[in-house]
């Protein structure tokens, strides 16, 4: 893995407003976001944004998907015009036409982000057409895009009762992101006190030298800020630096 890598921070609650991660993040020490689609919507200033999170393509019929690949390119727009370079995507309920149209759909969307300088991820959610590996692997093989990239939340994968390693090995070079965080009976925790076991985690993307970003996730706690200069503090040491 590279000695030189960054990390951004997203809230726990995609419906926190940008204003609390923004000043949470300040606090912690760090300069660079990740927006939720809500978030988005908000002025945000004092920090770079790394990447947006874009609403989940759920459509099962054919009037609902044109809407939301219509919905979903304007943002794309917005974010390009915004400077941002990477948004993100997951997928909707696990059935044959939900994953139709989510191919459907990103095939369209990948070439409309070759148009405007941006990189599309898929993103696994527990619940969803994308929450296993085989998912993931088979999206990106059917749409048939070299830039379109998987990004892997750790925590997800654990909840969906996937050892978060084999994604890892089996993406390799498609892995553009990854979300790390750990859990407590399904709550957000310290990384150095959940029930994923990071450190093995991390020898896996050391193994496959992954080279792109972290994101750590700010909580709604009192303890939220010191728990994520915390979580940095041990990601740093787990990998080495």
């Amino acid at each position: 893995m590279p000695s030189a890598f960054h990390i951004c921070v997203a809230t726990a609650d995609p419906s926190a407003s940008a204003g609390l991660l923004v000043d949470g993040a300040r606090c912690a020490g760090f300069d660079e976001v990740r927006l939720s689609w809500q978030q988005a919507r908000e002025p945000v200033a004092g920090v770079k944004v790394s990447g947006v999170d874009l609403p989940a393509l759920t459509a099962q019929g054919r009037e609902d998907f044109e809407r939301q690949v219509d919905e979903i390119a304007t943002r794309m727009k917005t974010a390009s015009r915004g400077g941002i370079g990477v948004v993100s995507i997951e997928g909707g309920a696990r059935n044959a036409a939900v994953l139709e149209f989510l191919t459907d759909g990103l095939r369209r969307l990948t070439g409309l982000a070759d148009e405007l300088g941006l990189v599309i991820h898929v993103r696994n959610r527990y619940g969803t057409r994308l929450e296993q590996p085989p998912d993931m692997h088979g999206v990106l093989a059917d749409v048939g895009a070299d830039d379109l990239m998987a990004e892997l939340d750790v925590a997800e994968f654990h909840r969906a009762s996937v050892n978060p390693c084999e994604p890892i090995w089996g993406l390799e070079k498609r892995i553009g992101c990854v979300r790390l965080s750990n859990v407590k009976a399904r709550r957000l925790t310290a990384m150095a006190a959940g029930e994923i076991d990071m450190p093995t985690v991390v020898e896996a993307l050391q193994t496959v030298n992954y080279g792109g970003p972290f994101v750590l996730f700010l909580g709604d706690d009192d303890g939220a800020v010191d728990r994520l200069i915390e979580d940095r503090r041990y990601l740093k040491k787990i990998l080495g630096q």
